[in-house]
């Protein structure tokens, strides 16, 4: 793959990016197993990618052979860019065309790779600059800075009587986050631990305010990050 156009990056090349940078946010390699796995294919046709991606001018990814990939400052920047557009899409989808929680992820995989700059923009500045998406992931400002300097803990951590408000549900999978939903768990629903099983981490959590009662299993409380109050 030699020096891009003016066309810009394919859709391809945004999404291999996106993930990359959401399986490297500490610095640390990622296999293509792991990417694989994100897009449901097969490792040959990642690391098939990945070699092409390596090649770039500009270079977008550093790639090493049975070691993973990481992507450099430019890869970095782009994925950003794509990460921000995604996520304000999300919070504009929700927030001002009122739709579903369960539908705002895949319209906004449509329309990231389509919208214009300056769309971008209109939409950032109609909604006030949002910090967070619906999900409660923080979205990059216009210099891609990721400005996010709440102190969460995940639900699995808190202990009996701990009460904490819902900040970021991680779970990809709409059908979970539709799920939450369903029960009345949102971004700024604050919850408290009723009862913990030590043995397999099972929780039963109240949600405040309505008093309702459920029991979340550890990997369902891994993904949801709470501020404690």
């Amino acid at each position: 793959m030699k020096k891009r156009g003016d066309e810009g990056l394919s859709h391809s090349v945004q999404d291999y990016l996106k993930i990359i940078y959401m399986q490297t946010q500490n610095g640390q390699y990622t296999s293509t197993v792991a990417i694989a796995t994100a897009f449901g294919i097969r490792s040959a046709s990642v690391t098939n990618m990945l070699q092409r991606l390596a090649e770039t001018q500009p270079t977008l990814v550093v790639y090493r052979k049975h070691h993973g990939v990481k992507l450099t400052p430019e890869g970095e920047k782009e994925a950003l860019q794509i990460i921000r557009r995604h996520r304000l899409l999300e919070q504009f989808l929700y927030q001002v065309l009122e739709y579903p929680l369960g539908d705002i992820h895949d319209e906004a995989e449509r329309l990231e790779h389509v919208i214009s700059p300056f769309f971008v923009e209109r939409i950032n500045t109609l909604m006030k600059s949002p910090a967070f998406d619906p999900h409660g992931h923080p979205i990059p400002d216009r210099d891609l800075n990721l400005n996010d300097s709440r102190k969460l803990a995940l639900l699995s951590e808190l202990q009996l009587g701990q009460k904490g408000l819902v900040r970021l549900i991680t779970d990809r999978y709409t059908d979970f986050l539709v799920y939450l939903t369903t029960i009345g768990i949102n971004t700024g629903t604050e919850l408290k631990i009723v009862q913990t099983n030590s043995y397999d981490g099972t929780q039963q959590v109240e949600i405040v305010g309505t008093g309702q009662l459920q029991v979340f299993s550890k990997a369902i409380s891994e993904s949801i990050h709470v501020e404690l109050v």
